[in-house]
């Protein structure tokens, strides 16, 4: 189902603030703070526009990591092979953009939800990562360097989302 026609034809910017990760390699195990700068545009034809800009935050600093850009049609499944092999699929549904992708053992959902205030429209944004029961950490290609990574725990630390 196509978004209301007053959020389809305005642009939308979604901004995850921040996650932090308690992550693993094969020689060590560390924690750090994800970012993720995504901007969303709801293309009037009902496909959206999405760039992702992302950078990792630790005790070295700011490195900045992987980006991508791609036009998707709603309610369609597609590849997907940033930081790893899987399926992505946006929803529009009950007034939130929900983002769903798997990953080789688990997944990741992207809630926006999105509500009517008295100067427009306003926006709050939650990021869950899931695992399969019984086949361990979520595995997944680092967004800064080519290795692979086991998440233990994620969390969301923060975020922003505004609607133009």
């Amino acid at each position: 189902m196509p978004p209301p026609r007053l959020l389809h034809h305005h642009p939308g910017r979604q901004r995850q603030r921040s996650q932090s990760y308690e992550r693993e390699n094969d020689r060590h195990r560390f924690s750090n703070e994800f970012v993720e700068d995504v901007t969303i545009k709801f293309l009037s034809d009902g496909r959206i526009d999405v760039t992702s800009k992302s950078a990792v935050i630790d005790a070295k600093g700011r490195t900045p990591g992987e980006s991508g850009h791609f036009v998707l049609s709603l309610d369609k499944p597609t590849d997907i092979n940033l930081r790893g092999e899987g399926k992505r699929i946006y929803v529009f549904e009950n007034s939130s953009l929900v983002f769903l992708r798997t990953y080789n053992q688990g997944g990741m959902k992207r809630t926006i939800s999105f509500k009517k205030t008295n100067t427009g429209f306003a926006c709050d944004v939650d990021v869950a990562m899931m695992r399969e029961n019984g086949t361990g950490p979520i595995r997944l290609r680092s967004a800064t360097a080519p290795v692979m990574l086991r998440i233990l725990s994620a969390k969301q630390t923060s975020s922003m989302c505004t609607v133009k």
